[in-house]
């Protein structure tokens, strides 16, 4: 069990770290969103949803890292567990407004 939980902190590290990258190209220049996520619709990017979509990978980023640090707290494998519901909820809630 020891060895899987190496490999699951080896791999919450790598995705926060990947995560904390994609929050500093979000602030800094929102125009990878439109060339590389949301390739569909390119319009309707513009720098308040990229500094949205920053802060929200900012905070799956330090969430994953605590995770990874302490992997056996589970307080923070619960917040782990809860924040895709959590951005689900407040994204269809955006979309009925």
């Amino acid at each position: 069990m020891s060895r899987f939980l190496n490999v699951l902190r080896s791999w919450l590290v790598m995705v926060s770290v990947i995560a904390a990258g994609n929050t500093l190209q979000s602030f800094r220049d929102h125009s990878f969103l439109s060339e590389k996520l949301y390739t569909a619709s390119p319009g309707l990017v513009n720098g308040l949803q990229a500094r949205t979509f920053g802060v929200w990978t900012l905070l799956s980023s330090v969430i994953r890292c605590l995770c990874a640090i302490d992997i056996r707290n589970r307080t923070y494998v619960k917040q782990h567990r809860r924040t895709p519901a959590v951005c689900l909820a407040v994204t269809a809630r955006a979309a009925m407004a």
